[in-house]
C-alpha cells in the first residue's frame, strides 16, 4: 500500500514491477490479485479481471466477496496479466 501523500510518484508501479521480478525468480508463472477497490490501479498495470481463483497453494477461496485480477490475456502494452 502506498500512502496517499505519496501517490503519483510511480511507487505503486515500481512495487509491482519487483514483485512480479521476485515472483519470476523465485519459478511463478502466474500472478492471481485480490483487490476490492484498486481494480482501476492493477488494470492499468495490464492486469485484466477474471473469475476467482481457488488453488492449494492459495489462501484464497472462491467464497472470498473480493474481485481477482490477473488472468492470461494479453494488454495493450504486449505485457500478459500475470506474471510470466
Amino acid at each position: 500500500v502506498v500512502d496517499k501523500k505519496r501517490r503519483g510518484e510511480g511507487l505503486g508501479r515500481k512495487l509491482m514491477d519487483l514483485t512480479e521480478e521476485h515472483a519470476r525468480n523465485m519459478g511463478s508463472h502466474t500472478m492471481y490479485l485480490c483487490t476490492k477497490d484498486k481494480q482501476d490501479f492493477y488494470q492499468h498495470l495490464g492486469y485484466k479481471y477474471c473469475d476467482p481463483v481457488n488453488t492449494l497453494a492459495a489462501q484464497m477461496l472462491e467464497t472470498c466477496d473480493c474481485p481477482m485480477i490477473g488472468c492470461d490475456d494479453t494488454s495493450s502494452q504486449g505485457k500478459t496479466s500475470c506474471s510470466t
